[in-house]
């Protein structure tokens, strides 16, 4: 049988998706989207990975220091470098030729063009008109005139698969449809674009923000962890609940002092003191208030199209079993 580097699904298009990939492969993931089935079917296609391509294995293996990614794609000495990652076409098995341009939105990121396609079309898009054309709805990218921008951020810490352009060879090209005349005809454009990058980098910046908050979980993303708290942070992970009892780390950042809480109040509750306890009931009526009539709301529309009339009572009596007693549900 032909082995893929990806499945395919009903459509003969390539796909990522683990179930699959462990089926391709027959492995043992009887349970799809459950989390512990999940970790152990991506173990187990690792493990295939290691034992069959143990080059590749080590290679990606040691390309998850950020420092390793950052030596190959920079914007100190750009050059196109080979690029799978899920957001891109399934026709081309995730894969393309990438080129950076400018840097990314975030800390530790870096924004690249996909070589596959002409950049022309965008020679002279103004920064809004860029934005208008990256941030459209769903519904605008189903337009027959809609034309996609092909940039995307490549974040350093979070293990991309990129590698030298030097992995491609015939067979490879040809699998994947990359015509190496196409690419760098299209980097030679982009090259001439001398002030792309800088107007893809303010169309980026043109995003609608996000609305702050003053809840801690959701501020992580905003990237506050400092290098002074992370052995503090270890300490907490490796502590058992007898050990996180009575745990003062004393955090550079108060907000971890907070999210300590939360983290005792989640994995070894029996742990809490009374305070910690009162602080971390009154957190979760506060998030009850606000999310749950939305989630009723949720469970009344479903009814109404007729769904499993079970599994919303059942549903329906989960979220009564964990409002506090101060709340009604509905109010």
């Amino acid at each position: 049988m032909e082995r893929r580097p990806f499945p395919v699904d009903a459509e003969g298009k390539a796909t990522n998706r683990l179930e699959l990939i462990a089926k391709e492969n027959g492995l043992n993931h009887t349970k799809a989207h459950d989390a512990l089935s999940d970790v152990e079917a991506l173990i187990d296609v690792a493990k295939l990975v290691r034992e069959k391509q143990p080059k590749l294995f080590n290679y990606l293996f040691d390309m998850r220091d950020k420092k390793r990614v950052a030596e190959l794609v920079n914007l100190e000495n750009p050059q196109p470098f080979v690029y799978a990652s899920g957001r891109y076409d399934a026709a081309y098995e995730k894969t393309t030729v990438a080129f950076p341009i400018a840097p990314g939105p975030n800390p530790g990121s870096v924004l690249v063009y996909d070589l596959r396609y002409d950049p022309t079309p965008f020679a002279t898009a103004t920064p809004k008109a860029l934005s208008e054309v990256m941030f459209a709805s769903r519904e605008q990218r189903q337009d027959a005139d809609y034309l996609k921008l092909p940039v995307k951020t490549l974040t350093y810490n979070k293990c991309p698969a990129v590698a030298p352009m030097g992995v491609l060879d015939d067979e490879a090209k040809k699998r994947l449809d990359i015509s190496i005349e196409t690419i760098q005809a299209n980097l030679k454009k982009l090259s001439a674009m001398t002030d792309f990058g800088a107007r893809v980098r303010e169309a980026f910046e043109m995003r609608e923000p996000f609305e702050p908050t003053n809840d801690v979980d959701q501020q992580l993303y905003d990237g506050f962890v400092s290098d002074r708290d992370k052995g503090k942070m270890a300490a907490v992970r490796a502590a058992d609940a007898n050990g996180l009892a009575d745990f003062h780390p004393n955090f550079t950042d108060d907000r971890l002092n907070e999210l300590l809480v939360r983290y005792k109040a989640r994995q070894f509750p029996s742990g809490l003191s009374e305070d910690e306890r009162k602080t971390w009931e009154e957190y979760r009526a506060r998030k009850l208030h606000v999310e749950l009539p939305k989630y009723l709301e949720t469970l009344q529309k479903l009814a109404a199209t007729g769904s499993d009339k079970f599994i919303l009572e059942e549903l329906q009596l989960w979220a009564e079993s964990i409002v506090p007693e101060t709340e009604i549900l509905g109010a």
